[in-house]
């Protein structure tokens, strides 16, 4: 299965899990990646995608909800550069960047109202990892775009502190998708395993 790290993480691992004891005869194999991978081509049996839209002849499986996502910094962040009350004031802090595997950079997608305003992150620290995202903004580097769950402990700890609550985006759910012909009994088991 081809997911990204913060997938495998928090979706396929807690819920695979049980396939030790269940089916041992049944070898998994989770391969992290950020580029969108044609999992035919590249024999990958499943692979994990935000949102359910999927190319003819594949089927798409809801496995996890919708992660919120969450604009972040340390204390001292703020204390040199203010809070951000809109998103137009995101122009002057050095903002974290994630890069898709094209080179291509995430434009952080934030709501007013019923409109959504995009941000490019502006900033000297581009990565194509959310959790290096995350420890960057530990570390005291800028503001970070991340999922929420990924810095739940920090923001409870007041180590990093979330701006712009109310101008926050859901992102969609995370779906197991793959081919609708010759779907093995062993990718069956893990279809039925994470399907919420």
């Amino acid at each position: 299965i081809n997911a990204s790290q913060h997938a495998i993480d928090k979706v396929l691992l807690p819920k695979l899990a049980i396939f030790r004891q269940r089916y041992p005869d049944i070898r998994l194999e989770l391969i992290s990646e950020s580029r969108f991978v044609d999992i035919i081509n590249e024999r990958f049996d499943a692979g994990v995608r935000l949102g359910g839209e999927v190319d003819e002849g594949m089927i798409a499986v809801r496995i996890a909800p919708g992660m919120e996502m969450v604009v972040v910094a340390t204390p001292d962040h703020f204390f040199h550069y203010g809070f951000p009350q809109t998103p137009a004031d995101l122009a002057v802090h050095p903002c974290i960047a994630y890069q898709f595997a094209d080179g291509s950079l995430y434009q952080w997608e934030l709501w007013q109202e019923d409109n959504q305003i995009k941000h490019r992150p502006q900033g000297q620290w581009v990565f194509s990892d959310s959790y290096m995202e995350a420890e960057a903004a530990r570390q005291g580097l800028g503001l970070a775009y991340v999922p929420e769950e990924l810095v739940r402990e920090d923001l409870e700890r007041g180590t990093l502190i979330r701006v712009l609550t109310r101008y926050s985006h859901r992102l969609a759910e995370l779906h197991l998708y793959y081919p609708h012909r010759n779907v093995s009994p062993a990718l069956r088991m893990v279809i039925d395993t994470l399907r919420i």
